[in-house]
């Protein structure tokens, strides 16, 4: 092929084929989902308006990963949240920050337990996690088997700074590992277990679980786990 006499590479035409292609074929797939307009969320009060369904829990399945020992089930995780670098007791603001299997809330600090090098009291910050998000795939669905944190409630949180912050304004936080124990309420809540039948459930019925199980020994460890972390670091 030829442009005012001169010879366009095959490769050159070839690469402008694959990306139109690409282009074409991903607006095609994005037509065939659909859209309640969770993503597109940026508070927790536009997420009330929208439809929102459980798509997994932590179940009999999970129960098997634990012992019935309690002390050997909580010293890995005390092992990892202490090495978390930023320990503080934050308020959910209610606004929300979405991308691809991610979501983040903004926090106010109300209390420094670990990490006065990295936040401030009073100061707000966005505090990202991996581990829960939303799929709008057939419907608008939470996912990652935890919850939001939710105003006017405390969270003890236990965060990571970005590896990234200092070439950034705004510096953002990523929860430790293993994050459905790294943001817990303070007030001590105790979570319910759920049916095995969690898909019937609104979810704006269960703003108060702290997590989301249909097993009772899952939601037995995890209470309790959770009642240990708050007395170890508060």
């Amino acid at each position: 092929m030829r442009i005012k006499g001169k010879k366009i590479p095959i490769v050159a035409i070839l690469t402008v084929l694959i990306l139109t292609f690409t282009v074409f074929y991903g607006k095609y797939r994005y037509s065939m989902f659909y859209d309640g307009g969770i993503v597109g969320a940026h508070t927790i009060d536009e997420l009330r308006q929208k439809d929102v369904k459980l798509l997994f829990v932590h179940n009999k399945k999970v129960a098997k990963n634990y012992s019935d020992d309690m002390e050997e089930v909580s010293a890995p995780v005390f092992e990892e949240l202490d090495t978390a670098e930023v320990i503080a007791v934050v308020s959910p603001t209610g606004n929300l920050f979405q991308s691809t299997g991610i979501i983040g809330q903004e926090v106010v600090i109300n209390r420094i337990i670990q990490g006065e090098e990295y936040v401030s009291v009073g100061e707000t910050y966005d505090v990202y996690s991996g581990y829960a998000g939303f799929s709008e795939k057939d419907n608008s669905i939470v996912y990652g088997g935890i919850n939001l944190m939710f105003p006017p409630n405390e969270y003890l949180v236990f965060m990571h700074p970005s590896r990234l912050n200092e070439y950034q304004e705004e510096d953002l936080f990523i929860l430790a590992y293993p994050e459905r124990h790294s943001c817990i309420r303070t007030d001590g809540k105790e979570t319910p277990t759920l049916d095995k039948d969690f898909k019937k459930y609104d979810y704006w019925d269960l703003t108060e679980y702290a997590f989301f199980s249909s097993s009772k020994k899952v939601t037995s460890i995890y209470n309790q786990l959770h009642a240990a972390i708050l007395e170890r670091y508060l």
